[in-house]
């Protein structure tokens, strides 16, 4: 697609605005083709705006949004795509490297439960199915169990519900 399209005999500006979540869609594919055109003829094709622009006019906005990035971090997800207009790179997978690391933990793998009477009192298995995209190993597509002991109530919490 050009930015200026034929539709019949005339010619149309097509905008494309959207989210590119990752490198391989059609946003990030029209962006390239966009930035190649214009280092060919130096017709800017290529516009991008990030939170940046925003703040500058509106600095409710950019107070905002650095809340947010002090919260989550410069590195999460929602971070890199929706205020700094960055495609994940780590295509299929909702967390950066690190972030995986952090929740592997250093437990030895388990491939059965531990017998109830070996357990910590309070002990429950709890398990997660990944469902955000494909995972780099086939094996961790399935489902992943863990092994946790319940918090004790605090007494002011108690009488809640």
């Amino acid at each position: 697609m050009h930015p200026l399209q034929c539709h019949g005999r005339r010619k149309v500006r097509v905008s494309h605005l959207a989210t590119a979540w990752t490198q391989d869609t059609l946003l990030e594919e029209q962006k390239r083709v966009n930035l190649a055109l214009e280092q060919r003829d130096g017709i800017r094709r290529h516009f991008e705006f990030d939170w940046r622009h925003g703040a500058a006019v509106n600095p409710q906005y950019g107070t905002f949004v650095q809340t947010e990035i002090e919260r989550l971090s410069i590195t999460h997800p929602l971070i890199r795509t929706q205020y700094l207009l960055l495609p994940l790179s780590e295509a299929g997978s909702f967390f950066i490297p690190e972030q995986r690391a952090l929740l592997r933990g250093e437990h030895p793998r388990q491939s059965i439960p531990t017998p109830e009477d070996q357990r910590p009192e309070d002990t429950y298995y709890v398990a997660g199915v990944d469902i955000a995209g494909p995972s780099e190993d086939p094996q961790a597509r399935t489902i992943s169990c863990a092994a946790s002991t319940r918090a004790k109530t605090p007494p002011s919490c108690s009488s809640r519900r």
